[in-house]
């Protein structure tokens, strides 16, 4: 597949910094620093749809990449886009990653940005409590007291994790949706941790309904 294109990467690269050309750093972070959660959402959101618009060239490079190909056609699997190809992802996979870099950096350059968007996740999590607690059991509403999570076995066919010996060393197996992949021992760590979470939880529960 020989693939020409209009842009090198460090000129789609400054292509993509020239968005943020026009927000002083100074100025930006103050007035991150003093808008509400709901602002900076707002705000944030429309920052986001207004770069995304310097994404048409990956887009346009897509559009080369795949020819006649159309996405939307029911195909037999996956490997007939052409964009999947080992040479195409080489190729179009580094103008992704740049759009995404040039975002990434930009912000986090920022410390008002960092905090406010700790805030916003807090803000979220909260809207997200709120809504679990709202629930309607036989044609009446209420709002829970509490509400934890609890966990069901053999759920989407991830119910299991194995130890198999590779090439003389033991290694770690687990399942996401179905599919088995080597996984680091954290990945039990981090079990542990929500294990003993969710029986602190389901202990406190309990201990209200006494």
């Amino acid at each position: 597949m020989n693939i020409k294109f209009r842009m090198t990467v460090e000129e789609y690269k400054a292509y993509c910094m020239s968005f943020f050309a026009k927000f002083q750093k100074e100025e930006i972070n103050k007035q991150i620093s003093e808008m509400s959660i709901p602002e900076f959402q707002a705000w944030f959101q429309k920052i986001g749809e207004e770069y995304y618009e310097y994404y048409s060239p990956v887009k346009e490079l897509i559009k080369i990449i795949r020819g006649d190909y159309d996405p939307l056609k029911d195909y037999d699997n996956d490997k007939e886009d052409p964009l999947h190809t080992d040479e195409a992802q080489a190729f179009f996979v580094p103008f992704r990653e740049t759009h995404n870099d040039v975002y990434q950096e930009f912000f986090n350059s920022l410390s008002a940005y960092n905090q406010k968007m700790e805030d916003l996740e807090k803000f979220h999590e909260e809207q997200a409590l709120e809504r679990m607690l709202n629930i309607e059991v036989d044609g009446k509403h209420f709002k829970a007291l509490k509400v934890i999570s609890v966990y069901w076995s053999g759920w989407e066919c991830d119910s299991a994790a194995w130890i198999v010996e590779d090439e003389g060393q033991l290694r770690l197996v687990a399942s996401n949706h179905g599919h088995k992949q080597f996984v680091e021992k954290s990945f039990l760590e981090g079990k542990l941790e929500e294990y003993k979470k969710a029986i602190s939880d389901t202990e406190e529960m309990l201990s209200m309904l006494k």
